[in-house]
């Protein structure tokens, strides 16, 4: 894949950069099911199905069936922020990038508590209101991080560059989201170790 031409220049890939990007998307794809064995009373085994619109009513049985399941991939654009350290960004010999998603926030989603709680005290370590700045109301999800090639990311019409005291704001959740406690230790050490991994983290 590193071989695909190269829509966005290493160089102008940088952390806090809003990028379209090209997720992976499965439509009408097989789901997997617990069921009890039938032929082993009290164990239960994986079986997958189909999701439950696809396949036709058996005349016999009236169960329904699907000989056939098709899964459709394919590739949804989306806006996401950079999070990758910019050495790794810039660097030609690796393809790389992780980004996390960024999701539209509509009228009937205010009334959703969460959103509600995001949008007005903005303290969920899993997310983030970041305003308007991608032109409508939007947040992050922090602990949702994607890693995709470089080739995946799309300039959007306008170039969007968080500024640095929000992208700390953002490492400094993701960074909790996955170690809690030594971020805690970190927060009350006064070492400022040079190899911290929180700091490494934030980028400090």
């Amino acid at each position: 894949m590193g071989d695909l031409p190269r829509l966005v220049s290493h160089k102008d890939i940088i952390r806090g950069k809003i990028f379209n990007v090209a997720v992976p998307h499965t439509s009408g794809r097989p789901l997997n099911f617990v069921i009890e064995d039938p032929g082993q009373k009290g164990t239960y085994k994986i079986i997958t199905k189909d999701d439950g619109f696809e396949g036709e009513k058996d005349p016999k049985t009236g169960k329904k069936i699907a000989p056939v399941v098709k899964v459709v991939t394919e590739f949804k654009l989306r806006p996401a922020i950079v999070i990758s350290d910019d050495y790794w960004n810039n660097n030609e010999d690796y393809y790389s990038v992780v980004v996390v998603p960024i999701a539209s926030i509509y009228e009937e989603d205010k009334k959703n508590p969460l959103i509600k709680r995001m949008m007005t005290s903005n303290d969920l370590d899993g997310l983030h209101y970041i305003g308007t700045k991608t032109g409508r109301d939007a947040y992050v999800t922090v602990n949702d991080p994607v890693r995709l090639n470089k080739n995946m990311l799309f300039e959007p019409k306008k170039q969007i560059v968080l500024d640095d005291p929000l992208m700390t704001v953002l490492m400094e959740k993701f960074a909790k989201c996955f170690a809690v406690k030594k971020i805690a230790r970190c927060r009350e050490c006064e070492h400022n170790c040079e190899s911290c991994e929180f700091r490494l983290a934030v980028n400090k």
